[in-house]
This record gives C-alpha cells, structure tokens and sequence, in this order.
C-alpha cells in the first residue's frame, strides 16, 4: 500500500491504494481471513496521504470521505482505527493546496469535536 502510495503511476496510486484498503476491510469484516489485523490508523493515513498528494480535482474530497468512514470505524471497532493528527492534518492540507479554506476549517472544527 505505502509502495502505491509513492509509485510512478501516481495518477492511478489513489483509487489503487483505496481499493486495497476497501478489500481489507470487507476481508476482515466477512471474517474471510480469521486472525487478519483489521486496518489501523497507519493504513487510513496512508490512504488519506495518497488522496492528499493527488492532483485529481476531488481529491480533497476523497481524503475527507475516508476521514468519515474512519471515524466511523473508530466508532465500532475503538481506538486503533482513531484518526490522529496526522490524519485531520493530511486532509486539512489536501484542501489548503486548492486554497478551499472553508472546508479546511470544516475539518479543523472535527478535529476539536
């Protein structure tokens, strides 16, 4: 996933690196691969990483979409699908590049909830 993360085929890294995390979680989910660590809080970000560094117009959007989706998690399964700093400051970033300012703070203000 990292490797996606930083590949030369950058235009199709996001969507890749999602699919794959998308995969993991129905594997763990349907209990598909009993004793397979479910996605943590590294996977997440490195997802929301690959999305924030894309130049693909909704990609910000992508970011927060899974910030939500973590947070979600984070809900169900407890504290090692927890968006951190790091995540909250991924997405901000991947908003400020376009100078969204507006939905930067929106993101900001989850971060404080």
């Amino acid at each position: 996933m990292d490797a996606w993360s930083h590949s030369s085929q950058e235009a199709e890294a996001p969507q890749r690196v999602e699919r794959l995390l998308r995969r993991m979680i129905e594997c763990y989910d349907s209990g598909e691969f009993p004793g397979m660590a479910a996605p943590n809080t590294v996977v997440y970000n490195i997802v929301i990483s690959t999305w924030s560094n894309s130049n693909d117009p909704i990609a910000p959007y992508r970011a927060l979409e899974i910030l939500k989706n973590m947070k979600a998690r984070a809900d169900k399964y407890g504290h090692d699908v927890q968006p951190d700093v790091i995540t909250y400051s991924t997405v901000m970033n991947a908003f400020g590049r376009r100078c969204l300012i507006k939905e930067m703070e929106q993101v900001f203000e989850m971060m404080l909830c």
